[in-house]
């Protein structure tokens, strides 16, 4: 078993063949209505707060997905509460800035977004710092929380509006000026 945090409200679990049929399931038999599924992932819940730090707020999604062993990877995204949540009516032009760790993330994310919400980004550009990776997004107007909802599962968000972007272009290296998701899905998706 082998936890991954992928971001301040994501983490991976890795789960090989022999430990499934140690636990009586495998990724075919998985069904969140059986009893024996839903005590596995309370349990495996549990364990990555402990290891990784993982403290989910609110509602906790949960993705699975087959590997080529027979065994699964499992995904838990816990979601903002309501005080981190941001509902703040803010014009189209002002970009949003999310900080990432490792570039892994990054491009998860990228992934993740233009396949969701690829249509409601204007644009979008990527920075570094020397410590760490920097995306800057400018959303539609319309739908903007679920674009900025799915970064946030991803990434910290570090700032938003004018004066943040000004401070990227000024200290961070710039990487990707123009559609830097679309650019890394296009690479790495």
């Amino acid at each position: 078993m082998e936890f991954r945090k992928l971001g301040p409200r994501r983490v991976r679990i890795n789960l090989s063949r022999d430990e499934l049929d140690t636990m009586g399931l495998s990724y075919d038999t998985l069904d969140y209505s059986s009893a024996r599924t839903r005590a596995l992932l309370f349990s495996l819940l549990e364990k990555a707060c402990v290891d990784t730090g993982f403290e989910p707020a609110g509602r906790v999604l949960v993705e699975a997905y087959p590997d080529e062993s027979g065994g699964c990877r499992i995904e838990f995204s816990g979601s903002v509460g309501a005080a981190r949540r941001w509902r703040v009516k803010r014009c189209t032009q002002l970009p949003v800035i999310y900080a990432f760790d490792d570039v892994n993330t990054l491009i998860a994310c990228a992934v993740k977004l233009f396949g969701r919400c690829a249509q409601r980004i204007q644009k979008s550009a990527l920075y570094h710092t020397g410590k760490n990776w920097v995306l800057a997004i400018y959303p539609e107007q319309e739908r903007q929380d679920d674009t900025l909802m799915l970064l946030d599962e991803f990434a910290q968000r570090c700032g938003e509006g004018a004066l943040a972007k000004a401070w990227l272009s000024e200290h961070a290296q710039t990487v990707v000026d123009d559609n830097a998701v679309g650019l890394l899905c296009a690479y790495f998706g």
